[in-house]
């Protein structure tokens, strides 16, 4: 017959091996840490195609790393941009008046701040853009200040197209992505054709 102690002593080894082992029937457990951070992550992921946009959440709302023009690879960090939209509708305000369109386009503003990224050539792009954007404004406005200063209709029409063709140049090669239309709870992305193609389809 076993002994008191030698029993005692398989009876401590057989309930700490129950104790170490791992129970299969138990639900997995994640670290609190962990199943935050994979919270984020989807949150993160969370953009789709609608027709011809690109559709996300205005709360947190980042693109992939990849270029939002071609798909390419991102050449450094992602790009954060505010954006902004108003009713198409506003725009014809300017017939009657700017004060009009102004305050109209104020108090019907929507804003989302979006993080997306860009290759080297579309970020080379979208510089060289805004600096002709910017460059035409300055040299427009300054030309029609000299040549409305001098009475000169000449310098003053030179003036109006180096202004306009800043702005209409400068503004296509910047363009990289346009807000469709902004709500409190999504923003809609006019992207590269590329970049739309790679997006999945919403999955409700």
């Amino acid at each position: 017959m076993m002994s008191a102690s030698r029993q005692s002593h398989l009876s401590r080894t057989l309930r700490r091996r129950m104790e170490n082992e791992p129970n299969p029937y138990a639900p997995p457990v994640v670290p609190h840490g962990e199943r935050r951070r994979s919270k984020k992550g989807q949150r993160e992921q969370r953009y789709w195609r609608e027709g011809d946009a690109v559709c996300l959440p205005v709360v947190n709302a980042r693109l992939p790393k990849r270029c939002v023009v071609c798909n390419g690879p991102i050449a450094g960090d992602r790009v954060s941009r505010l954006f902004q939209w108003h009713p198409r509708w506003i725009t014809l305000l300017i017939l009657v008046g700017w004060i009009p369109y102004i305050i109209a386009a104020a108090l019907t503003r929507k804003t989302a701040r979006v993080e997306h990224g860009l290759c080297a050539e579309h970020t080379a792009r979208r510089k060289n853009g805004l600096i002709l954007l910017w460059g035409g404004l300055g040299a427009g406005l300054v030309v029609l200040i000299i040549g409305g200063s001098g009475h000169a209709v000449a310098t003053m029409a030179l003036g109006f197209v180096i202004l306009l063709g800043g702005l209409i140049a400068g503004g296509i090669m910047s363009r990289t992505a346009t807000p469709k239309k902004i709500d409190t709870t999504f923003i809609w992305l006019k992207v590269g054709q590329p970049f739309l193609d790679s997006c999945p389809e919403r999955d409700d």
